[in-house]
């Protein structure tokens, strides 16, 4: 059975779709190694349609103010679900220290999506996205894991693929507003205005949602003026072409921005709540984006000269544009999936030093781990110390120890050849029957993609009577690619 994420946000008309959206985003990075589902108050009809649009399982709570009791209601849907492994996001803004204690007490490791870093944490770990945050905004325990900035910025896959597409400044004629699922301000309608007045050449698309409560007079609005679309409720795939045919995003500082930076868009941002100024000051800081200031109290003048004088300069987008390829990586997604499944696991990595050639050798030497080699005589220390100190300072060899919660529980070993990279693990014999196989051998494609460059797959050889390595392969999306009377070659290939 995989490990569970449960994913606990809220989103609708009354206080929008953001939180819904980048924990969309999470859940897709997450697919692949955990069962992931959302668990959210009551809300419109439409959130949950874009929940499982997405292939997403949700429940929900009962309305309410009192976070105790949405806490115990949680609990209570958490005890009636069959997964052997909780791991609770948490995103919104009530979801406080003690909150995360009775999670925790009940056995969830939890994970905040936190930009306010407005009270003490004891999760697992924080994500913010937001450029530049530091580190000491934190008010956390020690061992919190403190996931911030870009590098693990969430957006969804299709974003990510697409934003090592190279882009061109053109002219800018093609525009693209969002102002947010709800919108209750309606900026929407008022950028809308100024670009047809102002700017008569420009073509714009209104992305929207369903939830707007202004949708009447927005169509109102296209009806009299051609060159404005709307575009509904896009999924990833439409939102990315959408993107790919703009010029210019205008939009607040979320995570639309961030995937605005990502697919290299002249970008005009600003903010319509004060948890956007980290993503803001720091997409701004870095010249990836200018900034219109608070959008409710926009100046309309003021902002279309700011908006001309910006996207009539060349130079200026062009600038821009070279600040935002430095940015973001695409590889926030394997960074998050490899982080998770430490904290699901209760897992540390680090690399194997001199004073472990005495838990390598104890290890090696396990009756099982003989009878599954390929050598299956016992190893003697001479010669395994030789090996282990050889294999240490090669350049060709990379050896990571998995501890479980501090205890040395296995060993992953990769053999470099070329492009590919050979695997050797063991896990010990107190850990066995865990799941720590499949861990590894997911933990190491995800590792060797953020490490190891020029390594384009892994592969490891294993006898078919070695059922449980055998099964953990199968598991770990492994694919047989050769095989011999005794035994099989399992491949996976290392999205780069």
């Amino acid at each position: 059975m995989m490990p569970s994420v449960i994913i606990r946000c809220d989103g609708g008309t009354h206080i929008g779709m953001g939180h819904v959206v980048r924990c969309l985003a999470l859940a897709n990075m997450l697919r692949e190694y955990f069962e992931v589902s959302f668990v959210l108050q009551e809300t419109e009809d439409s959130v949950y349609e874009w929940i499982t649009q997405q292939g997403f399982p949700y429940a929900t709570l009962s309305r309410t103010t009192d976070y105790a009791l949405d806490c115990t209601h949680l609990i209570e849907a958490l005890t009636k679900k069959d997964t052997n492994t909780h791991v609770v996001v948490l995103d919104g803004y009530h979801f406080t220290t003690t909150y995360q204690q009775r999670l925790q007490q009940h056995g969830c490791k939890v994970v905040a999506i936190d930009d306010l870093h407005s009270w003490h944490h004891t999760a697992e770990a924080i994500i913010n996205h937001a450029p530049d945050v530091s580190p000491m905004t934190y008010d956390c325990e020690e061992h919190t894991r403190l996931l911030l900035g870009l590098d693990y910025a969430l957006l969804r896959p299709g974003i990510l693929n697409a934003s090592s597409t190279a882009r061109a400044v053109n002219q800018a004629e093609r525009f693209l507003i969002s102002m947010g699922a709800a919108d209750e301000s309606n900026r929407t309608e008022f950028f809308a205005r100024l670009l047809v007045t102002h700017f008569p050449k420009a073509r714009v698309q209104l992305l929207m949602s369903s939830l707007n409560p202004h949708y009447d007079a927005i169509i109102a609005l296209t009806e009299i003026h051609p060159q404005l679309t709307i575009c509904l409720n896009l999924n990833t795939r439409e939102l990315t072409e959408a993107l790919m045919n703009t010029d210019v995003v205008i939009c607040p500082a979320s995570t639309i921005s961030i995937e605005a930076c990502a697919m290299g868009c002249s970008l005009i941002t600003g903010y319509t709540a004060p948890n956007q100024l980290g993503i803001l000051n720091g997409l701004t800081n870095h010249g990836a984006a200018i900034s219109l200031g608070a959008f409710q109290s926009l100046n309309e003048s003021e902002a279309q000269a700011c908006i001309r004088n910006f996207t009539e300069d060349i130079t200026a987008r062009t600038e821009q544009l070279k600040h935002q390829r430095t940015l973001i990586d695409g590889k926030s997604g394997r960074r998050l999936a490899l982080s998770f499944l430490e904290i699901a696991y209760a897992c540390t990595v680090r690399e194997a030093a001199t004073d472990d050639a005495r838990i390598y050798f104890e290890w090696v030497n396990d009756p099982a781990v003989r009878a599954n080699s390929y050598q299956t005589a016992d190893i003697g220390w001479d010669d395994h110390l030789k090996w282990f100190e050889a294999a240490l300072v090669s350049p060709n060899t990379c050896m990571w120890i998995y501890s479980i919660h501090g205890t040395p529980a296995a060993q992953m070993r990769l053999k470099l050849e070329n492009e590919k990279a050979i695997i050797n693990y063991s896990v010990c014999a107190s850990y066995r029957g865990r799941g720590l196989s499949k861990l590894l051998l997911q933990h190491a494609i995800l590792k060797v993609s953020l490490e190891k460059d020029h390594v384009k797959c892994l592969e490891g050889w294993v006898k078919k009577s070695n059922l449980a390595s055998y099964r953990a392969f199968e598991r770990s999306g492994y694919q047989i690619v050769e095989e011999t009377k005794d035994s099989v070659l399992f491949q996976q290939s290392v999205n780069g």
